[in-house]
């Protein structure tokens, strides 16, 4: 099926270099990364397997009806759709069965690098909400120390202990999302799912990409998308098929002729259905991808923030005028900020590559 792109701009295209592949023996910590782990799971994956099984028949279909091309069959109908209406029928099944493996093979990569990078960026979470707790149990210490001087009351312990309880908390439900990350990496690799990984940390890819024509994208999936190519296929073959009855000598009235043109009128209302299914999902993703975007530009821009006044802190520490626990939980601010970044350049990426399997036709 050809793909072409279409009023599209796509720049500044930035991807982190992968790794060499490596995977230890059975029994030790599997070490993985991305470029391995994708090309494992398009081996591995259950539904991959199946849609290839899919195409394979679909080929045998086609092959068998080239073979019987031009043969008689048990009617003059029959014989009719021999002489090319077969052929066209069974190569418009394979294509559209090669275009739902296409669609799996690219969503299985979507979800799987979603996956990988979530493990790395939860992990990072973990490491920052550890910090946090080491934190605040310092002040504790300092809490502690200033009770038995004779300068803080009891409840100001409690209170700490209290937000270091829900902290703690806070970890544990990380571990429980970061155990089900492994879960489902394990799976798409089909190990055991009780396996160790380790997974190369590595930058996410940094993409720009524009739209320059959101029309043009529309008219262009309208045109290419593999759903509208097999109905307007199924359409043609219907009306073929329409006439193959006529020439039989049937009247607009017999049941065969009422059932093929209610199978048309079937079809061109699919069609129109199709079509504003698909342009929906085309704006409305696209828009999302916008507002991914802006929540990206919001990020950074919290960060310069934090670091401004960050700055303003340390020099006001310098001179004596704060205290070193609030330049430290400032700076804890600013790596969670950095977190919440790296987050939404993920949610970004995957967004934009999302969108790219829906509209860019090649």
């Amino acid at each position: 099926m050809n793909k072409r792109r279409s009023a599209l701009i796509l720049s500044g295209i930035l991807v982190a270099s992968l790794f060499s592949p490596v995977f230890s023996s059975a029994d030790e910590i599997e070490k993985i990364n991305l470029r391995n782990f994708e090309e494992t799971i398009l081996i591995t994956d259950m539904d991959i397997t199946k849609g290839k099984k899919e195409v394979a028949i679909k080929q045998v279909e086609l092959n068998r009806a080239k073979d019987n091309e031009n043969t008689s069959g048990d009617t003059d109908i029959e014989s009719k759709k021999n002489r090319g209406y077969n052929v066209k029928e069974a190569t418009k099944n394979l294509e559209y069965q090669r275009w739902l493996l296409d669609e799996i093979k690219e969503q299985v990569v979507i979800d799987g690098t979603r996956n990988y990078f979530n493990y790395l960026l939860k992990s990072d979470e973990i490491e920052l909400q550890k910090s946090k707790i080491l934190r605040l149990n310092k002040e504790l210490g300092q809490i502690k120390t200033k009770i038995s001087l004779g300068t803080a009351v009891q409840s100001m312990k409690v209170a700490k202990e209290l937000e270091i309880t829900k902290e703690e908390f806070v970890i544990t439900k990380l571990e429980f999302e970061l155990e089900s990350l492994a879960l489902e990496l394990n799976k798409s690799l089909l190990w055991d799912l009780e396996t160790t990984i380790d997974v190369f940390d590595m930058n996410i890819p940094t993409v720009t990409y524009e739209v320059e024509n959101i029309e043009a994208v529309v008219e262009d999936v309208l045109e290419n998308h593999g759903e509208m190519l097999k109905l307007t296929e199924e359409l043609e073959l219907n009306e073929i098929y329409l006439e193959i009855l006529y020439t039989e000598d049937y009247e607009d009235e017999d049941d065969e002729i009422i059932d093929a043109k209610a199978d048309i009128a079937d079809i061109k209302l699919n069609i129109t259905n199709k079509k504003m299914s698909l342009e929906y999902d085309v704006r409305s993703s696209y828009n999302n991808l916008l507002n991914i975007k802006d929540q990206l530009t919001i990020k950074g821009l919290e960060i310069e923030n934090l670091e401004y006044n960050h700055v303003i802190t340390q020099k006001r520490y310098d001179v004596g005028l704060e205290v070193v626990s609030k330049l430290e939980a400032e700076e804890e601010v600013i790596e969670f900020g950095y977190y919440g970044l790296k987050q939404a350049e993920l949610d970004y990426y995957i967004q934009v590559e999302s969108f790219k399997n829906m509209v860019v036709f090649e």
